[in-house]
């Protein structure tokens, strides 16, 4: 029978559920974030990858240097079982990965770089037991759900975040020598911007300059 649809189902269920999340928690358009932000989420990246290296390393030295070439390739239930383990926490580690690291890298980058770190931090805890709990349903589902949750909010935010992002020269900033900044005045004088722009664009008023981003 084809699994197309419930597949479909449950993709599609995943998303509607993060894209609701993503709504309320995501603030403003698509900004790229400042180099000194970066720092959270480049520990957990490594921190990350360290793990997806333990069970790569774990898998190769089962099968070539802690057990004997009897003992991989045998029948009995046990060892089955246990080579399995060895190749699906490698595989669904590897098989996750480039779709974690791009969401993750461009969450950083365009959306919320502190956030990104504490799901990358998180994403790895849920990561770390999974050959514990492979096998054991629904346990295992504690180890892949979240994961899977994790990296379709930040694609549903990353989307959010470009639908909400303004043209250049949307965005206006005042500035003052010196004293406290009055409120911008609008008035049916006042030019448009570029087209897209849902706000207008202040014209130089004295002291005032408006700042085109």
């Amino acid at each position: 029978k084809s699994s197309f649809l419930p597949g479909a189902g449950i993709a599609t269920f995943q998303f509607v559920l993060m894209a609701v999340v993503a709504y309320f928690t995501t603030h403003g358009g698509l900004k790229y974030a400042d180099a000194a932000d970066l720092k959270l989420v480049i520990i957990a990246f490594g921190v990350y990858l360290w793990l997806v290296y333990v069970f790569i390393f774990r898998q190769g030295s089962g099968k070539a240097i802690v057990n004997t070439p009897d003992v991989v390739n045998s029948d009995k239930e046990e060892n089955v079982k246990h080579f399995k383990n060895l190749n699906r926490t490698a595989e669904n580690t590897l098989e996750q990965l480039p779709i974690f690291l791009t969401s993750l890298l461009l969450y950083a980058g365009l959306v919320d770089p502190v956030r990104a770190a504490y799901l990358c931090f998180l994403y790895t805890l849920f990561l770390a037991p999974y050959p514990a709990w492979f096998g054991q349903i629904p346990l295992l589902f504690v180890s892949t759900m979240p994961r899977y949750f994790i990296v379709k909010y930040m694609i549903c935010a990353l989307v959010i975040a470009a639908l909400r992002s303004q043209p250049p020269g949307c965005e206006m900033r005042w500035h003052r020598p010196s004293g406290s900044v009055p409120r911008a005045r609008r008035n049916p004088s006042t030019p448009v911007g570029p087209p897209g722009c849902d706000r207008p664009v202040a014209r130089r008023q004295g002291k005032y300059i408006k700042h085109v981003q």
